[in-house]
């Protein structure tokens, strides 16, 4: 078994490519990821008589590398 010697400024394909990143034609490197996000309440619409509402937000947001 012997060692083999790479530069650093060679690129590496040993590694897998993340699935959710995309690369833009700037050359940056970017990955989204969905924030889902529920706020619920109750409320009481008649005497004795409560409904839970709640109110459903979703985000989707990209991070770049280098940015």
């Amino acid at each position: 078994m012997g060692w083999v010697w790479r530069d650093d400024d060679e690129s590496d394909d040993s590694f897998p490519k993340n699935p959710n990143s995309s690369s833009s034609s700037s050359g940056e490197v970017c990955s989204t990821r969905t924030v889902v996000r529920s706020q619920c309440k109750t409320e009481e619409v008649e005497p004795g008589k409560f409904v839970r509402k709640c109110e459903r937000t979703e985000e989707v947001l990209r991070d770049c590398l280098g940015k």
